[in-house]
Order: C-alpha cells, then sequence, then structure tokens
C-alpha cells in the first residue's frame, strides 16, 4: 500500500492524498464542502484573486491533472479519500450512470426499483441511452434490486452505482 498523507480540514476531518501528491496539496488551504442535496462530499480549495474572480480547486481533481471535458469519482463514494487508487477518470457521459437514486417517497429504497401497485410487485428498470430498460418483476424490493445492479455493472463497469457493494470475482 503506498504511503498516504493526510490533510487536516478545519472542521476536523481529515483528507488523504498519496505521498507522492503531497507537495502540489500542500500550495492549498483546503475546507470541506458537504452537499447534502447530491449526498455529496468535496474537499476544496479557493485560489487567489485573478481580474477579480476567484477560481476553485477540488482536491481529487487536482490529484489526477483532470481536464475541463473530464469527471473524477471516488470509487469508495468517501470524497475525503483522495488517493489515486480510489479516483476514476472518465468522461460527462459516465456521469448519469453513477447517478444516486431519487425515489418518489414510498416506492422503493433502491436504485432502479419501484413498486407497482397495480401488480403487486416491484419492478427493476435502468437507463441506457436516455432510454428505460424493463429489467423484470420481482416479488422483493431486495430482488428487483439485485436485478438492477447486475444490468448496472454489465453496462457501465466502474462507474456503476449499486445498491449493495460487490467485488468482480477474481478480486
Amino acid at each position: 500500500m503506498p504511503a498516504v498523507a493526510k490533510i487536516p480540514l478545519p472542521n476536523g476531518d481529515v483528507a488523504v492524498v498519496d505521498a507522492e501528491d503531497w507537495p502540489l496539496a500542500s500550495q492549498y488551504k483546503w475546507r470541506l464542502n458537504v452537499n447534502e442535496r447530491e449526498g455529496t462530499v468535496q474537499v476544496r480549495a479557493w485560489t487567489r484573486r485573478v481580474n477579480g474572480k476567484r477560481s476553485e480547486v477540488l482536491l481529487h481533481r487536482l490529484v489526477m491533472q483532470a481536464g475541463a471535458g473530464e469527471i473524477v469519482r471516488h470509487k469508495n463514494r468517501n470524497g475525503l479519500d483522495c488517493r489515486k487508487e480510489n479516483l476514476l477518470r472518465g468522461t460527462p457521459s459516465d456521469r448519469s450512470h453513477g447517478q444516486y437514486a431519487h425515489h418518489d417517497k414510498g416506492s422503493s429504497k433502491y436504485k432502479g426499483v419501484y413498486f407497482d401497485k397495480r401488480s403487486g410487485r416491484y419492478h427493476a428498470q435502468i437507463m441506457l441511452d436516455g432510454k428505460r430498460k424493463n429489467l423484470g418483476r420481482f416479488i422483493s424490493q431486495k430482488e428487483a434490486a439485485e436485478a438492477y445492479d447486475q444490468a448496472a455493472r454489465k453496462h457501465f463497469g466502474e462507474f456503476a452505482r449499486t445498491n449493495f457493494n460487490w467485488k468482480q470475482p477474481g478480486c
């Protein structure tokens, strides 16, 4: 396991980066940003004003040297863990594959699952290229969520946001 550097944050939390990234990261004064609506945590800093404007720097993007057209995601969903082994680089189209579930109250606690009152069953579905694909009807929410997870892993690979933790065989 590579050596890590700890970055203390003003609120008492600690972010981590690979030790090799410490010289770059240490140039900034980092703060924690929590977005409750989106369910995200990011470590960010502001650069000095240039022509009256401040620029925002996100630690995970700095570590990966991400360009304007790239996204960087935390594999373990922990925004404080900015080690390269935990970061995944992708394109803007990959972003939607990893969205968290947004459910109507009472429909289901799982992503890609909803309860159909008429049939009395849980339906699993996934969005592919802007179109809904039906994955089947199930007696339990858990079965429907597992069907969603299987389809998400198949279509989205590492960018899949699944309902349950999983590891590929052989990992």
